[in-house]
C-alpha cells in the first residue's frame, strides 16, 4: 500500500490511500512479468514516448483510444467533493468558505483534462497563471507551504484512485502524462507561495527571484 510521508499524513487526518504513484504501478507490474512483456500489456497499449505521441504516424489512433480526460470530465463534481473532504482535515482549510476552499481547483482541473486530450495544442500558460493564482490566494488564507502540497497531493490522490475505481479505457501513458502535469502545476503553485511569503515578510527582489521563474 502506498503511503504519504508521516507530515502528509498527519496533514490529512491520518487518511491513507491505495492509490500508487502511477511510475511505481508500472515498473512494479514490469519487475514481475515474464521477459518480454510488460505493464502496459496488460491493458492492451504500449507505454509510447512522449516525442512519439505527440508527432509520431499512431498519434491520432492513441488519442482516440486514451479514455482519461473524459473520466476525469464526468466525474469533475465528484472529484471536487471528494478532494474538499479530505482538505478540509487541514487546520486553515477548516475556517474557508466553499468558494475559497476551492479556489482556482476547478479550472486546474479543466485544464489537466484539456491538456490530456491536446498535449501539443495546450496552452501550458494557463496552468501557469492559474498556479501561481491559487498560490497567491492561499497566501491570503495564511496557509502554510505544507499545507499548499498537501492539498495539491490529495488532489493528485483523488484523480488516481478515480483510475483505480475504473481503469477501463484508460492507458498508462495517460496516468503518466497526468502525473507529469501535476509536477508541473504542484512545481510553480509552491514555487510562487514561497516567493508571495518572501516578498510579504520583506525579502528583497533579489531574494525572491531567485526562488524561480
Amino acid at each position: 500500500m502506498y503511503r504519504f510521508s508521516p507530515e502528509v499524513e498527519r496533514g490529512r487526518g491520518g487518511r491513507r490511500t491505495s492509490s500508487p504513484p502511477a511510475s511505481s504501478f508500472v515498473k512494479a507490474f514490469d519487475m514481475v512479468l515474464p521477459p518480454g512483456r510488460s505493464a502496459s500489456s496488460l491493458w492492451g497499449m504500449p507505454v509510447v514516448p512522449e516525442d512519439r505521441v505527440a508527432s509520431g504516424p499512431g498519434h491520432a489512433d492513441i488519442q482516440r483510444i486514451m479514455g482519461f480526460a473524459q473520466l476525469i470530465e464526468d466525474h469533475k463534481q465528484e472529484i471536487l467533493v471528494r478532494w474538499k473532504e479530505m482538505v478540509r482535515t487541514l487546520r486553515d482549510a477548516r475556517r474557508l468558505s466553499e468558494e475559497s476552499l476551492e479556489n482556482h481547483v476547478p479550472h486546474l482541473i479543466d485544464w489537466l483534462v484539456v491538456k490530456l486530450r491536446e498535449r501539443d495544442e495546450a496552452d501550458v500558460r494557463g496552468s501557469q497563471m492559474l498556479s501561481r493564482e491559487h498560490a497567491f490566494q492561499r497566501v491570503g488564507d495564511d496557509f502554510d507551504l505544507v499545507e499548499v502540497l498537501v492539498e495539491l497531493s490529495i488532489l493528485r490522490d483523488v484523480l488516481l484512485s478515480l483510475w483505480v475505481e475504473e481503469p477501463g479505457g484508460v492507458s498508462p501513458t495517460e496516468v503518466l502524462y497526468l502525473s507529469r502535469d501535476l509536477d508541473d502545476v504542484v512545481t510553480i503553485c509552491s514555487t510562487e507561495f514561497a516567493r508571495q511569503v518572501l516578498a510579504r515578510h520583506g525579502a528583497s527582489p533579489q531574494a525572491t527571484q531567485a526562488m524561480g521563474h
